[in-house]
């Protein structure tokens, strides 16, 4: 207490200014005369939670997931961003989860109309990707998504073998499309990358029935998304913290993108993404599990989960009116008779009808169902061709 009533004396103070020489000595002087008692085991206490780092709020938390995301993305040059996820069996034109994507904006503008070209077009993307796979093997060249420019020229010569037939879908749905009028759909895009999945909407003549946002953490994906799509509106932003008012688009989509935040993060996304559709949702999963619980594993300044698909059954169930949760690699094996899926744990999840958007209307179980007839299309045997290619 002697201390510090000195210290603070109004003459004191004048005489010894703050971090002046003359203060240094007098301090120096007083401890010789008076030294400081020895801590006690309070004083000690209080001294070690003091040092100790603040708790962090939630929102906190966030905020710092954020940083790291954006460290972590901001690391790699523009032009390897250009071409992540958009080439070989991650190219979304014959990618199968981006083209159930693609499927799912079909049927909620013409219902059940174009169905069977819908089947035939999941048949021909497993001949694709059956023929790409064969050749890599043929090549010894992995598949496995890559940043690395001498791996990927790899995987380009690996997909040579379907060079002369990927765009085919794209030119059918253009045609198909073309004189069709519909009212539009708006799209919110998480992680929207280099315009990845835009890049076939546009192809496929699907972009002119979508009001669409396309949002991403990283500047430069956004940067190349403008640089093809001037006119789009692709803005730079985080799926933790989205602007966005509830009930203000019909449909929210994601590509491999909640596996790589934290449990909590992936709460904040599921949960506004739920609380601002209006129709439905659709995300891709690429590491996801029949396992009770979420696991989080933390990889750098990012993340790389494994999702547990009981959970997020549950959790859709409880909020929208119909929900598929799709094995793919089970689906192509079942369904098409296809051993091979480069993504050996990758889930759909299409969930549709909100239920918080349901004005005065009761609560009802959702229905879980598995993929519908028309996507279910079975497998001829005309696809074993690319066996021999």
């Amino acid at each position: 207490m002697l201390r510090g009533t000195i210290v603070k004396h109004p003459a004191v103070k004048s005489a010894l200014p703050v971090g002046s020489r003359r203060r240094a000595l007098a301090a120096k002087a007083f401890n010789r005369v008076w030294p400081a008692p020895p801590p006690t085991a309070a004083s000690r206490q209080r001294a070690q939670v003091a040092s100790q780092p603040k708790p962090q709020s939630a929102d906190q938390q966030l905020r710092a997931e954020e940083k790291k995301l954006r460290a972590k993305w901001q690391s790699s040059r523009p032009e390897i961003l250009g071409h992540y996820l958009v080439t070989g069996v991650q190219d979304p034109r014959i990618n199968v989860q981006s083209i159930m994507a693609r499927h799912m904006f079909v049927r909620a503008l013409f219902g059940s109309e174009f169905d069977s070209v819908m089947s035939e077009e999941l048949v021909w993307a497993v001949e694709l990707n059956n023929a790409i796979r064969l050749k890599a093997a043929e090549l010894g060249v992995s598949l496995k998504v890559t940043s690395d420019p001498a791996k990927q020229a790899d995987i380009d010569k690996a997909c040579e073998v379907i060079a002369d037939r990927v765009g085919t879908y794209g030119e059918r749905w253009r045609n198909i499309l073309a004189d069709r009028e519909a009212d539009r759909l708006s799209v919110l895009e998480y992680a929207c990358g280099s315009a990845n999945d835009y890049r076939s909407f546009a192809d496929y003549g699907i972009a002119r029935f979508l009001d669409y946002t396309g949002v991403d953490i990283t500047e430069a994906n956004i940067q190349n998304a403008r640089k093809m799509f001037p006119d789009v509106n692709f803005r730079v932003g985080s799926v933790l913290s989205l602007p966005e008012a509830d009930r203000s688009v019909d449909f929210v989509i994601g590509f491999d993108i909640m596996e790589h935040l934290s449990l909590a993060g992936m709460q904040r996304a599921m949960d506004s993404a739920i609380r601002v559709c209006r129709r439905g949702i659709y995300f891709a999963y690429f590491i996801m599990e029949e396992i009770p619980d979420h696991v989080e594993i933390p990889v750098s300044n990012y993340h790389r989960n494994r999702i547990s698909a009981p959970l997020i059954r549950q959790q859709m169930a409880d909020a929208f009116d119909t929900v598929e949760l799709i094995n793919i690699p089970k689906m192509l094996r079942e369904e098409y008779a296809y051993p091979s899926n480069i993504s050996r744990r990758a889930y759909s999840l299409i969930a549709e009808g909100p239920r918080a958007a349901r004005v005065n209307a009761g609560p009802r179980p959702a229905r879980l169902s598995s993929p519908s007839a028309g996507r279910r299309a079975r497998l001829s045997t005309t696809w074993r061709r690319s066996a021999r290619l």
